[in-house]
């Protein structure tokens, strides 16, 4: 059984906002760690995680 849904307006925003703000999170993370992994040579993926924080983001975003 195949089942198709299609988003009304409000809904599709809320897609739209969801799926923004996690290219944002991802692509900020992506960014912190090529820092890290250029200035050490090791990604240290746990390590950087504890020290990345979403304190770093700026507070002025809006969605």
């Amino acid at each position: 059984m195949r089942s198709d849904s299609l988003p009304n307006q409000e809904q599709q925003i809320l897609i739209g906002k969801t799926i923004g703000c996690f290219r944002l999170v991802f692509n900020r993370f992506l960014s912190e760690w090529k820092k890290t992994y250029e200035g050490t040579g090791s990604g240290g993926f746990f390590s950087f995680l504890i020290r990345i924080s979403v304190a770093k983001f700026p507070s002025n975003l809006s969605f």
